[in-house]
C-alpha cells in the first residue's frame, strides 16, 4: 500500500487538537451569551463593553463615534478641536457661568421728590436725593444756624391757586428722622390738590428748598356731581319708554 494522503492526516491532528483544548467554563460561556445579545440589541454598546482579552494597537488613530443624543446634551457646549478629534479623546463638559444674584440698589443718581395718592386721606412721598447737590445748599447756611438745622417736608394745601407763582392756601412741616426716603402723610382733606418740598429748616426758620413734588388731588369720598349729557340723554330715553317719564304736554 502506498503513502496515506496528508491531507487525511492534517484533519486528524486538527481534530485531536480540538479535542485536547479544554473547554471554557460555564460561566465564561454564560457571559459570552449575554455579551453577544446585548451586541445585537444594541450596537453601540459594544464600543464600551470591557473584552477580556487584550486589543491590538491601531496603526492610525481612530475618530471615535458620535455619541447618543442624550449624552450630548452638555449647556455651552463647544465643538473640540482637530487635534482632539484626531486623538480620540473627548471634550471636556464646560460648567456654565455662575451668574452672580441681582441687588436692588439703593439709588439711581436722581434728585426729586415724587408726590402719590393713597386715598382721600392720606398722601405717599419717596424722594432720592443727590448728595453733591446737598451739599451745596448746606454751604449757604451761616454758622450760627448749623446747630438746630433739620430736614423737614414741608406740604402745601393748593387748591384752586397756582403754586408756586401764587401762595399756597395753607402749609405745614413734617419733622424727619434717620435716613428716611419715603413718607406718608396724613391730609384729611377729600377733592384737594397738594404738593410737597423737601428741605432744610434752620434754627432762624429759614428753609432751603432741596426738591419740590408734583401736583396730586385727592380723590372724594362720594359720587361725582358732574353727568355726562350722553348719559344723562340715554338715561332719560330708557325711563320715558318705559312709561315713568311722560314727555308730553299734561291735561
Amino acid at each position: 500500500m502506498g503513502p496515506k494522503p496528508r491531507g487525511r492526516s492534517k484533519s486528524k491532528k486538527s481534530l485531536v487538537r480540538r479535542l485536547a483544548k479544554p473547554l471554557p467554563s460555564r460561566p465564561r460561556l454564560v457571559a459570552r451569551r449575554r455579551r453577544v445579545k446585548a451586541v445585537a440589541s444594541n450596537p453601540l454598546s459594544a464600543l464600551h463593553a470591557p473584552t477580556t482579552r487584550r486589543a491590538a494597537k491601531p496603526s492610525r488613530p481612530s475618530i471615535p463615534l458620535p455619541r447618543p443624543a442624550e449624552t450630548l446634551r452638555e449647556p455651552f457646549a463647544v465643538p473640540p478641536s482637530p487635534a482632539r478629534v484626531a486623538s480620540g479623546l473627548r471634550p471636556a463638559p464646560q460648567r456654565p457661568a455662575q451668574r452672580e444674584p441681582f441687588v436692588i440698589p439703593t439709588g439711581y443718581g436722581d434728585h426729586r421728590i415724587v408726590l402719590m395718592v393713597k386715598d382721600p386721606w392720606w398722601l405717599y412721598a419717596y424722594w432720592e436725593l443727590d448728595p453733591s447737590q446737598e451739599r451745596q445748599v448746606r454751604s449757604r447756611v451761616v454758622p450760627d444756624e448749623i446747630g438746630g438745622m433739620q430736614s423737614i417736608l414741608r406740604v402745601y394745601h393748593v387748591t384752586g391757586r397756582r403754586f408756586p407763582e401764587e401762595s399756597a392756601n395753607a402749609s405745614f412741616d413734617i419733622a424727619l428722622s434717620g435716613l428716611a426716603n419715603n413718607w406718608y402723610i396724613q391730609v384729611d382733606a377729600p377733592g384737594h390738590d397738594f404738593v410737597v418740598e423737601i428741605g432744610l429748616l434752620t434754627t432762624r426758620g429759614r428753609f432751603l428748598l432741596l426738591a419740590r413734588s408734583n401736583r396730586v388731588t385727592t380723590p372724594r369720598i362720594g359720587p361725582s356731581e358732574l353727568i355726562d349729557e350722553t348719559l344723562k340723554a340715554h338715561l332719560a330715553g330708557s325711563l320715558s319708554s318705559a312709561g315713568l317719564v311722560s314727555t308730553g304736554p299734561r291735561r
